[in-house]
Protein backbone atom coordinates (compact mmCIF):
# COMPACT_ATOMS: atom_id res chain seq x y z
CA UNK A 1 0.00 0.00 0.00
CA UNK A 2 1.35 3.37 -1.01
CA UNK A 3 2.03 5.75 1.93
CA UNK A 4 1.87 2.91 4.47
CA UNK A 5 3.97 3.39 7.60
CA UNK A 6 7.49 2.06 7.08
CA UNK A 7 9.09 0.41 10.07
CA UNK A 8 11.71 -2.22 10.82
CA UNK A 9 10.35 -3.63 14.05
CA UNK A 10 7.27 -3.21 16.21
CA UNK A 11 5.72 -5.02 19.14
CA UNK A 12 2.02 -5.96 19.12
CA UNK A 13 0.36 -4.31 22.13
CA UNK A 14 -3.34 -5.04 21.48
CA UNK A 15 -5.39 -7.19 19.10
CA UNK A 16 -9.05 -6.73 18.27
CA UNK A 17 -11.75 -8.40 16.23
CA UNK A 18 -14.23 -6.11 14.45
CA UNK A 19 -16.69 -8.10 12.36
CA UNK A 20 -14.76 -9.65 9.47
CA UNK A 21 -11.61 -7.67 10.35
CA UNK A 22 -8.69 -8.19 12.67
CA UNK A 23 -6.79 -5.24 14.06
CA UNK A 24 -3.46 -4.92 15.80
CA UNK A 25 -2.03 -1.96 17.69
CA UNK A 26 1.75 -1.82 17.41
CA UNK A 27 4.10 0.02 19.74
CA UNK A 28 7.84 0.27 20.45
CA UNK A 29 8.30 0.98 16.75
CA UNK A 30 11.67 1.30 15.05
CA UNK A 31 11.07 3.35 11.92
CA UNK A 32 12.75 2.87 8.54
CA UNK A 33 12.77 6.62 7.97
CA UNK A 34 12.88 9.80 10.04
CA UNK A 35 9.30 9.46 11.32
CA UNK A 36 8.77 8.81 15.01
CA UNK A 37 5.75 6.51 15.33
CA UNK A 38 4.18 6.26 18.76
CA UNK A 39 1.57 3.67 17.68
CA UNK A 40 0.39 2.09 14.46
CA UNK A 41 -3.05 0.49 14.11
CA UNK A 42 -3.33 -1.97 11.22
CA UNK A 43 -6.65 -3.41 10.02
CA UNK A 44 -6.72 -6.62 7.98
CA UNK A 45 -9.77 -8.17 6.32
CA UNK A 46 -10.26 -11.83 7.22
CA UNK A 47 -8.50 -14.13 4.76
CA UNK A 48 -6.11 -11.44 3.54
CA UNK A 49 -2.49 -10.82 4.50
CA UNK A 50 -2.03 -7.12 3.88
CA UNK A 51 -3.68 -4.37 5.91
CA UNK A 52 -6.44 -2.38 4.21
CA UNK A 53 -6.08 0.49 6.69
CA UNK A 54 -3.36 2.03 8.82
CA UNK A 55 -3.82 4.64 11.51
CA UNK A 56 -0.51 5.98 12.80
CA UNK A 57 0.29 8.41 15.58
CA UNK A 58 3.48 10.31 14.81
CA UNK A 59 5.42 12.74 16.95
CA UNK A 60 7.19 15.47 15.02
CA UNK A 61 10.55 17.04 15.75
CA UNK A 62 8.70 20.00 17.27
CA UNK A 63 6.95 17.56 19.64
CA UNK A 64 3.55 17.98 17.96
CA UNK A 65 1.44 14.93 17.22
CA UNK A 66 -0.16 13.93 13.94
CA UNK A 67 -2.59 11.14 13.25
CA UNK A 68 -2.19 9.75 9.75
CA UNK A 69 -4.96 7.60 8.26
CA UNK A 70 -3.93 5.57 5.20
CA UNK A 71 -6.31 3.43 3.14
CA UNK A 72 -5.51 2.08 -0.32
CA UNK A 73 -3.78 4.88 -2.24
CA UNK A 74 -4.98 7.73 -0.02
CA UNK A 75 -3.49 9.21 3.10
CA UNK A 76 -4.82 12.00 5.28
CA UNK A 77 -2.98 13.71 8.12
CA UNK A 78 -4.69 15.35 11.10
CA UNK A 79 -3.31 17.33 13.99
CA UNK A 80 -3.68 15.32 17.17
CA UNK A 81 -3.45 16.01 20.86
CA UNK A 82 -0.86 14.50 23.15
CA UNK A 83 -3.69 12.60 24.84
CA UNK A 84 -3.47 10.09 21.99
CA UNK A 85 -0.04 9.07 23.27
CA UNK A 86 -2.06 7.04 25.78
CA UNK A 87 -2.57 3.62 24.16
CA UNK A 88 -6.20 3.39 25.25
CA UNK A 89 -7.07 6.81 23.80
CA UNK A 90 -5.20 6.06 20.56
CA UNK A 91 -6.86 2.65 20.19
CA UNK A 92 -10.31 4.12 20.73
CA UNK A 93 -9.68 6.80 18.07
CA UNK A 94 -8.22 4.28 15.60
CA UNK A 95 -11.10 1.82 16.03
CA UNK A 96 -13.58 4.68 15.60
CA UNK A 97 -11.86 5.71 12.34
CA UNK A 98 -11.87 2.12 11.05
CA UNK A 99 -15.52 1.60 11.92
CA UNK A 100 -16.54 4.82 10.14
CA UNK A 101 -14.44 4.18 7.03
CA UNK A 102 -15.59 0.58 6.62
CA UNK A 103 -19.18 1.22 7.77
CA UNK A 104 -18.96 -1.20 10.69
CA UNK A 105 -21.41 0.58 12.98
CA UNK A 106 -23.32 -2.67 13.57
CA UNK A 107 -20.20 -4.46 14.79
CA UNK A 108 -18.92 -4.59 18.35
CA UNK A 109 -15.12 -4.53 18.55
CA UNK A 110 -13.69 -6.88 21.13
CA UNK A 111 -10.18 -7.28 22.40
CA UNK A 112 -8.52 -10.65 21.86
CA UNK A 113 -5.08 -9.74 23.29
Amino acid sequence: MKNAPQFLTAIPKRRYRIGEFEAVVLGDIESKDSKHYIYVFALVREGENDPCLYVALERTQTRDYHMVVTAEEQSKQFEASGELADIEMFTEAAIDAAMRLFKLSDEEPYRVM
